[in-house]
């Protein structure tokens, strides 16, 4: 009986520290810094490289918060390589970021899934008409999903992706090309309504505006809206544990 009392706690514990552990990926370019201690002061035992796996280790203990570009996390403690250390846990995904090779969003999605079957196509119209659209989803065995819509003389791109906050959203599209537009590698997270000069085509004027419940400290949602030649459309995010990223124009 006492055998079996033992057996219990131990498998209890083993379950509670495998709850507690998570494998994600880091996404920041340059290189995540493991230091000893969580700040940015403590020595730095090693660097982990882009697109490296590295385990969560207290998925839901670590309370030591940080802000590094707009964005608001915590100092993640994880585990590389059989060591331990603290690192920015803003830029950990819960999935592979981009590959080198990735221009797009859908691009992305061939290379962390597979298609769950055939693409839909709806078409209405001829092309050349004002009455034209058509409507292509294809939907991926991870949960991604792809809409392609394109209208007479327009057309929009959009993408959901199951579980990654509005953050995790920002960091990825400042990763892939076809957003280069919207936001540059080295943006900061928006934290206000602005107005940016573009150069360029056209040399328009880009405007981002942020959406957040009244007294709020989070944001719901972020838009773009610029001209370079066409007007173009860019919104991010989260629709019932989904991130929604809408990207598209027309002239």
């Amino acid at each position: 009986m006492k055998k079996t009392a033992i057996l219990l706690t131990i498998l209890f514990i083993a379950t509670l520290v495998i709850a507690q552990t998570k494998v994600v990926y880091n996404a920041y370019k340059p290189g995540l810094s493991m230091r000893d201690k969580p700040g940015s002061l403590s020595t730095v035992l090693t660097k982990i490289p882009y697109g490296e796996k590295v385990t969560l280790v207290n998925a839901f203990n670590d309370t030591t918060t940080v802000v590094n570009e707009g964005m608001k996390g915590y100092w993640n403690l994880v585990e590389y390589k059989g060591h331990q250390g603290y690192v920015v846990g803003i830029y950990l995904l819960d999935i592979v970021p981009p590959k080198a090779t990735v221009k797009t969003m859908a691009d992305y999605f061939k290379q962390i899934s597979t298609p769950a079957g055939a693409a839909v196509t709806a078409v209405t119209g001829n092309k050349d008409s004002e009455m034209y659209s058509s409507l292509k989803k294809q939907l991926y065995k991870n949960g991604c999903e792809y809409h392609e819509a394109n209208f007479y003389e327009s057309g929009y791109n959009t993408y959901f992706i199951p579980e990654l906050t509005l953050q995790q959203g920002f960091i990825l599209t400042r990763l892939i090309p076809e957003f280069k537009d919207v936001f540059k590698a080295t943006d900061m997270y928006p934290s206000a309504n602005k107005k940016i000069k573009m150069t360029g085509p056209g040399e328009g004027e880009k405007e981002i505006k942020i959406y957040a419940d009244e007294g709020a400290n989070w944001i719901n949602k972020i838009t773009v809206g610029y001209e370079q030649g066409a007007v173009y459309e860019f919104e991010i995010f989260e629709l019932h544990g989904q991130l929604v990223i809408s990207y598209g124009g027309g002239v």
